[in-house]
């Protein structure tokens, strides 16, 4: 599996579900030249997983959405 260089790489935001508490999980698509990856990352308990097949990131996200009881990261104060 590649690296992806998500500060830089071109990426578009799928799918949303909300865990039990709120927190959004998020299936995202990455641009890498001629190919597209995907992760999910939940916004709760930061865990985060990457992927090569929309399908299989769709699944494990809304699994754990449906089994993750962080709850969403505070707003950063300014």
């Amino acid at each position: 599996m590649s690296h992806i260089d998500k500060d830089n790489a071109p990426s578009l935001t799928l799918i949303r579900f909300a865990n039990l508490l709120g927190a959004l999980v998020i299936v995202i698509a990455t641009e890498e030249g001629h190919r597209t990856s995907y992760r999910w990352h939940c916004t709760g308990c930061l865990t985060e997983r990457l992927g090569r097949e929309l399908r299989v990131n769709r699944e494990e996200a809304n699994t754990h959405a449906g089994t993750c009881r962080a709850l969403p990261q505070p707003e950063p104060t300014t």
